[in-house]
């Protein structure tokens, strides 16, 4: 797989994190006690490595620019 190709997929691999810590942190509501600091701290970890993965594609993409 060529870098832009790959680059490509950590975008849309972080755009579904994102996706996932939104839809987890919309239904938090429901869930009251443990429930809730578990979605909370998974809604953070789906987010923090989204916008990991958004800079690793960054600095693939600027990488690939230099070449």
């Amino acid at each position: 797989m060529n870098e832009k190709a790959r680059a490509g997929v950590y975008v849309l691999a972080a755009v579904y994190l994102f996706y996932m810590a939104y839809q987890m942190f919309s239904v938090r509501m429901d869930n009251g006690g443990n429930d809730y600091t578990l979605m909370m701290i998974f809604s953070a970890v789906f987010v923090i490595c989204g916008l990991g993965l958004i800079a690793i594609a960054i600095y693939m993409m600027k990488k690939n620019e230099k070449k």
